[in-house]
């Protein structure tokens, strides 16, 4: 049974480090907790604070940038 769509994702303007989205929406950013420096449990994590972004490259996850866009709240 069709639930319907319950959001939506856009594509960047410019996607990684330093995108951008367009008018009206905010990015979601990417960050890696990879193999190299965690290799009990690499995975990915995403964010639309910048804040939480910073903090999480800051304690030596890989910040990948802006993956996605969504409608701004």
């Amino acid at each position: 049974q069709s639930e319907g769509i319950d959001s939506y994702a856009f594509l960047p303007i410019t996607e990684g480090i330093g995108g951008t989205c367009a008018a009206g929406q905010s990015p979601v950013y990417r960050i890696f907790r990879g193999n190299a420096r965690f290799p009990d449990d690499p995975n990915h994590r995403f964010t639309t604070s910048l804040a939480t972004y910073n903090t999480a490259v800051a304690a030596g996850w890989d910040g990948e940038g802006v993956k996605f866009c969504v409608v701004a709240r």
